[in-house]
């Protein structure tokens, strides 16, 4: 996708909550490309997840080309039992992001995001949008498999 956008190295990646992941396994692979990684709430390298039966593991030994465990969940969480503060920025944010016309809840839109990343300094930022990914990694799937609508976006800023 980068080659054909023209964009060449060296990157700085961003990548937040799963994007993490994502960053991390791009600048593993393609290290000599990357100049630096922006990760935002996007969890430990190998973090402890909780199984069903209430043992603790780190993510990695999941990985073991069996099937994945049933998840566990919980009831849904009830707006009263949230802090107060918490429960107003959330309400904010979503307001914000319905008058923004941006299909995920963030304090910027698509457009504010690339205006900072080149008042930043970097001279080329664009968005990846989450169907523009989805286009691009699951088209001609026979599976059906396909990310949920508005999924991970991606910030792509290059020095």
């Amino acid at each position: 996708m980068l080659d054909k956008a023209e964009v060449r190295p060296p990157f700085v990646l961003v990548g937040h909550s799963y994007g993490g992941w994502l960053v991390r396994l791009y600048a593993y692979t393609y290290a000599p490309g990357v100049a630096g990684m922006v990760l935002i709430e996007a969890g430990g390298t190998n973090p402890w997840r909780l199984q069903p039966n209430g043992r603790l593991v780190r993510a990695s030994e999941l990985a073991t080309g069996k099937p994945m465990p049933a998840l566990q969940t919980s009831n849904p969480l009830k707006e009263s039992d949230m802090p107060p503060a918490a429960l107003t920025q959330m309400k904010l944010a979503a307001q914000g992001a319905r008058a923004n016309g941006t299909p995920f809840i963030s304090f910027f839109t698509p457009t504010e995001m690339v205006a900072l990343a080149r008042e930043s300094g970097f001279r080329d930022a664009r968005h990846v949008s989450a169907a523009a990914l989805t286009q691009r990694y699951f088209a001609g799937r026979t599976d059906g498999l396909r990310p949920p609508n508005n999924s991970e976006e991606l910030l792509l800023a290059h020095l």
